[in-house]
Order: structure tokens, then C-alpha cells, then sequence
């Protein structure tokens, strides 16, 4: 019997936003099959369900798609299949993970290579005959199709939209659509003119669209149905079209819920798998609304949206609407002159290349699955493809400097939880202060519990310090007590016990400064009313003119005061009467310490980093137009770099920003 790394290994989970009822999907690493591509689509039976009839859809998927992919000539769309047969049940077991775990697409999951494996290639009669002789329980079905990347699927890319703006929402372009949608209406004419079946599972999550080279692809082939004949085959026909222009066309134009724009495109959680009735139909509406994305398209391709949902009239053949897509085509974008180069407008920026954009929309996958390494990966290369046409991509370089912070943010955690295992409390407290500089999103409960045993410790810490505690820097305990309070609620398992110790050290070091700084205030004002207000205002400092006598060498005596002294002298002497000014008292400046200032100048880019050394100890982010004081210039591998002091919330605070992003003067004024 041939064991499971003989043939696939590397499985990672695909399936994250659309966990199905029956199945589940890994992309799978293919080995020693000739033909075969390096990676495919690896779907297997869940374990946990014993249901005859959920066996029965597997099969029937396998059997449709030996059927539509035996001929060479299928459309394109179609994922074909590769292999088929039976594993080892402990294969499903090893890829269920519990709802606390996050996932990525990226991730590995350890799976035995040495459990068995039966293949049974693409022949239908091999896989019922090989089922017969096996124990189900232990041992459960498995299709390897062609992958659909993971990061194309339309409901990620319509789920993990960009933040809208009023001047650059995010949309598909009618361009987009429209080549979508001919596509996909080419593999519905194939299954109900070649197969006599239809589709009805249309879902975005079905769906996997690039943008960048215009190709679509669909998965999912249990619940197509067989087409009958007369009226029953033409309603079935106006319903699967009914299903396509919700799920695809109206979907892709609104990315919303038809019927409530609250609530997200996708399958609905709460409903079980009797529901699959209702999922289908879940984009069906009599009356569509196109919320503020209306304003995008024209009428034309809104009202064929609009055709096609409507009960008492859509579109009775696939040939109809095809028809009526190619026209608006042709008049809209001739009429526009729409590029045909890989410069053509997406609706996120004029003049952003495809891959670009396709780059982005997969970062947005990445973040949604917290994939942060990949999703640095996707947006350096949207930013760097831009730059190649001469086009900044700003929404993508401003995502990339929230990624990068929270890569660092990340980081500094994992550092954080290896300083409280070792007890090293002020690290832990550095650190965790460092992360949530640079993202203050919501802690984990884990990591809430790592912080309450860093201020209970940092409280004993203060506690024990006595007076000392008052010239203690306070400013990283108060934002990570911050952060801690956000989670401290009656939902919660945190208990405010490490708040409450640190509020009360806190309350205590404010009441002590407070009363500080009073006294000081105090013995300030004394000591300038007594040493300057006084004398000067009060008590002469010398008399208007002074007395004085010029003697010869015989003078005996020295007179200081010509009317209180007669002396006698052998020769007679002249009083000289010198008057002065009253003298007054002066204040000699107190010499200070100097520093070079290079200048002034201000950020110039939307986002920049801001580092402890050039490009060493991620500190924080500046945004544009921030003043800045130049105290510093250094030359690092070729590049100008400048230490800079700027204020923020009434701190100051200092480090090292790439001279590119600087720009020298006082920065410009806002228009009104």
C-alpha cells in the first residue's frame, strides 16, 4: 500500500473563509505523477460526517468532473481533476483545528506521511469498486483538482476591500466585469448545451478572479444539477441565470449583500447544511440595490443586473444575455477608449498597472488570514510594479507601513513573552510598550495575561521603591495599562486586579509630583520676592553720589567722608567731590550648553518610519507635513540619514528618518 508522502505532502488549509459541509480543501504538494501540475486543490472528506448522502455528493462530484474534463476542448474555467481514491482517516483529524487557532494559507500542517493512500486516477468504476472493499469509517474519499489560488477568490477580494474614500472607493471595473462574466457564461452554455446539467452553486466564493491576466476560474461541482426537459429544463435555465447575475455580476458591482449592506458577502454561519437551499438563493432580490457604488456604473449595466434578478422578466437563454454584455461593451468602451494595455484603470487609481492592483487585493487576502509576511511580500511588489510604469501607488505604500508595523508590533511581543518566562519585567515592559506604539489594536486574551503579570510585577516594583518611585518614568506603564483596560470588561475572563495595584502606584507618584511642583512653585515665588522684588523696589542699593579726597604722599590719615573727618595736614589739601551714578544691581547669564542645528524641515511622504539607529530599532511612524528640527546628519550604506526632534501630544521626542523623506524648510500650509 502506498503511503501519503509517496504522493502529496506540504498541506496547507485553503478552505479558511468557506468552511464546507461536507469537505475540506488543503493545497497539496503533488509528487512522482507525471502530468500532474507541482501543486493542487486536495479536497477530502470531514471525518466527523457519516452521512450516505454526503457520500453520495462526493461522488457525484467526482463522477461530473470526470465527465466535463475528459474532452480536450472544455472551457478554460473548469478545474479539472487529476486524482482520485481513498486516505487514511487520521489525514482529516490532523487538518481540524479548533475556532481559537489562527490560520493562514501559508501554513504547514503536520501530517503523517505514513499513513496509506489508495489511488485511483480518474476512472469512476475503480474508485465505487475500491470503496466497496473499504472500511469508511477508517478510511475516507479525496479529489486532487487544479489549484484556484487562494488569494484570487472573488469573496476575499470583495470581503477584504480597501477603506472606502470619497474620492477613491474601491470597486471592479465594468472592463473586469464583464470579461468575468463572459468567461463564466461560456462554462454555463458548455454544461447545459454539452452535459445537459446546470451550475446552481453560484457563489463568489466559488469564483476566482485575476485581474492581472484576465482569467477566471470556477470550483464546486456537488450541487449541479441534471436538466430535464420542456418547462422544467426552461425554469431551471432562468434560474441558473437568475443565481449567476446575483452571485457574480450584481456582487461584483455592489459588493454587498443585495438586501442588507451591513450584513457580508459570503456564506451565513449560523445556518447549518439543511440551509444549502437558502445559501443558494441567498443573491437573489427583487428590487436591487446598489448603495453608494451606484454612482460608478451607468444604467445600462445596472439595469441587465437588475433584468436578470427580476422574477417576471430575466433572461429565458445564456445566448440573451451574453448578447446584451457584449453590446454594452462594445458601446461603453469604445466609446471611452478604454487602454488595452495592463495600465487600464481598476477603479483604485488612473493608470495603476493590473498586477498591481492584483498584488493588493492578495495582500488584503494576507492580512485577513494575519499573514503579515506574505502580504509585505504582495504589497512591496504592487508598490515596486507601479513605480515601473512611473505610477505611486499611495493606498498600497500606506498599507505597507501598517503591515511592516505590525510585523515589528508582532515582534516585540514574542520578545516581550520570552522577557516574562525569563522574569525580566522592565524588558517586558520596553517591549510591550514598543509594540503598542506601533499597533495599539486589541490584545489577545493571552497576551492581556502576560501584561497583568508585568504590572502587578512593575506595582510590587514601585512599591518597594519608596520615594524613589516618584522620579520613575511613567509614561510606559500608563499606555500599556491602557491597553490592558480596553479588554477589562464583564465579557471577559481579565479580572482588574493588575490595574488596580498600578493605578493605585500611579495615583500615588501623580498626588506626590503634584505636590511637588506646588512646593516648588512656592519656594520659587519667595525666593524672587526676597532676593529681587525687595532690594530692588525697597532697599536702596548706595547713595546718590559719593565723597571722596585726593591726598598728597604726607597726608596722614584718609579721610572716607570729607563732612565727618577735619584732619590736620603740613600742607593744604583740595576736597574733590567725584559724584556717580547709583549703582545698580546686574544679573550675569548663566552660561548654557549649545547644540548644532542643522535646520528645520517636514516629512514629504504620506507614512514614514522613524528609527532608534539608522534603519535599526523600529520606533514609530510620522506622517506628512510634521515639522522637524535636523540636529543630526549621518551617511549609512550610501544614504543620508538625519537625527530629527519633533513635538507630538506635547512630548518631544527624537530619532533617525532617511533624508528622502525629508524636505527642508517650514512645512506648507494647508489649503482651507
Amino acid at each position: 500500500m502506498a503511503k501519503l508522502g509517496d504522493l502529496y505532502k506540504d498541506f496547507s488549509r485553503i478552505d479558511l473563509d468557506t468552511r464546507g459541509g461536507y469537505a475540506r480543501v488543503v493545497r497539496a504538494r503533488t509528487l512522482g505523477q507525471s502530468g500532474n501540475p507541482e501543486f493542487c486543490a486536495f479536497k477530502i472528506m470531514r471525518h466527523e460526517v457519516e452521512s450516505q448522502k454526503k457520500m453520495e455528493r462526493f461522488e457525484g462530484e467526482l463522477d461530473i468532473l470526470i465527465k466535463i474534463t475528459q474532452n480536450a476542448g472544455f472551457p478554460a474555467p473548469i478545474t479539472p481533476i487529476f486524482d482520485s481514491g481513498f486516505v487514511d482517516a487520521r489525514v482529516s483529524k490532523s487538518i481540524q483545528k479548533p475556532k481559537s487557532v489562527v490560520e493562514n494559507p501559508h501554513t504547514i500542517e503536520k501530517i503523517n506521511p505514513e499513513l496509506g493512500i489508495i489511488s485511483t486516477g480518474t476512472d469512476l468504476q475503480t474508485f465505487l469498486k475500491t470503496k466497496a472493499s473499504l472500511d469508511t469509517t477508517h478510511w475516507l474519499p479525496y479529489l486532487a483538482v487544479e489549484l484556484a489560488p487562494y488569494d484570487n477568490s472573488l469573496l476575499r477580494q470583495i470581503r477584504w476591500q480597501s477603506p472606502e474614500t470619497a474620492l477613491n472607493p474601491f470597486f471592479f471595473s465594468a472592463n473586469e466585469i464583464v470579461d468575468m462574466a463572459q468567461q463564466l457564461l461560456t462554462v454555463m452554455k458548455y454544461l447545459h448545451d454539452e452535459h445537459g446539467l446546470a451550475y446552481m452553486d453560484w457563489k463568489p466564493e466559488h469564483v476566482y478572479w485575476d485581474s492581472s491576466n484576465r482569467q477566471v476560474k470556477l470550483i464546486d461541482w456537488n450541487v449541479t444539477s441534471i436538466l430535464s426537459s420542456g418547462l422544467e429544463r426552461r425554469r431551471t435555465i432562468r434560474e441558473d441565470i437568475r443565481l449567476f447575475c446575483g452571485a457574480v455580476l450584481y456582487c461584483s458591482v455592489a459588493l454587498n449583500d443585495p438586501e442588507d449592506m451591513k450584513r457580508p458577502i459570503g456564506p451565513e454561519p449560523r445556518l447549518g447544511s439543511s440551509s444549502s437551499s437558502w445559501l443558494q438563493r441567498r443573491y437573489w432580490t427583487d428590487d436591487p440595490e446598489f448603495y453608494e457604488r451606484g454612482v460608478l456604473f451607468d444604467d445600462r449595466i445596472k439595469q441587465i443586473i437588475k433584468t436578470g434578478l427580476d422574477p417576471n422578466q430575466g433572461f429565458n437563454s445564456i445566448d440573451e444575455l451574453q448578447d446584451m454584455l457584449s453590446e454594452y461593451a462594445e458601446q461603453t468602451f469604445n466609446a471611452l477608449e478604454f487602454p488595452e494595455s495592463d495600465t487600464e484603470s481598476l477603479g483604485v487609481s488612473n493608470g495603476i498597472p493590473l498586477d498591481a492592483v492584483q498584488n493588493f487585493r492578495r495582500a488584503r487576502s494576507y492580512i485577513a488570514a494575519e499573514d503579515f509576511e506574505y502580504a509585505k511580500i504582495a504589497l512591496n511588489d504592487a508598490v515596486d510594479s507601479a513605480r515601473k510604469k512611473g505610477v505611486e501607488y499611495s493606498d498600497a505604500e500606506e498599507l505597507l507601513e501598517i503591515v511592516k508595523n505590525q510585523l515589528a508590533a508582532r515582534a516585540h511581543k514574542q520578545n516581550a513573552k520570552k522577557a516574562i518566562e525569563s522574569k525580566d519585567w522592565e524588558s517586558a515592559l520596553d517591549l510591550y510598550f514598543k509594540a503598542f506604539k506601533l499597533d495599539s489594536n486589541i490584545l489577545t486574551s493571552s497576551e492581556a495575561r502576560d501584561i497583568q503579570s508585568v504590572l502587578l510585577a512593575k506595582a510590587d516594583d514601585l512599591e518597594n521603591k519608596g520615594l524613589g518611585k516618584f522620579f520613575v518614568n511613567t509614561n510606559q506603564v500608563k499606555v500599556i495599562a491602557e491597553s490592558l483596560r480596553s479588554l477589562v470588561t464583564s465579557d471577559t475572563a481579565i479580572d482588574a486586579t493588575a490595574l488596580k495595584s498600578i493605578d493605585r502606584q500611579l495615583s500615588q507618584i501623580k498626588f506626590a509630583r503634584s505636590f511637588t511642583l506646588f512646593a516648588v512653585t512656592i519656594s520659587v515665588v519667595v525666593l524672587i520676592f526676597t532676593s529681587v522684588i525687595i532690594p530692588r523696589f525697597i532697599i536702596p542699593l548706595a547713595p546718590a553720589s559719593t565723597a571722596t579726597y585726593t591726598v598728597t604722599p604726607t597726608s596722614r590719615i584718609i579721610a572716607t567722608d570729607a563732612s565727618e573727618i577735619t584732619p590736620t595736614f603740613s600742607e593744604p589739601i583740595t576736597p574733590t567731590i567725584t559724584s556717580t551714578a547709583t549703582l545698580q544691581p546686574t544679573e550675569t547669564p548663566t552660561p548654557t550648553s549649545t547644540e548644532t542645528i542643522l535646520g528645520v524641515g517636514f516629512i514629504n511622504k504620506v507614512i514614514v518610519s522613524v528609527w532608534e539607529e539608522p534603519n535599526a530599532g523600529l520606533l514609530g511612524q510620522l506622517k506628512i507635513r510634521q515639522p522637524l528640527t535636523l540636529i543630526e546628519q549621518r551617511v549609512v550604506s550610501g544614504s543620508i540619514w538625519f537625527k530629527c526632534r519633533w513635538e507630538l501630544g506635547g512630548t518631544t521626542n527624537e530619532g533617525w528618518v532617511l533624508g528622502e523623506y525629508i524636505t527642508f524648510g517650514a512645512p506648507p500650509t494647508p489649503a482651507p
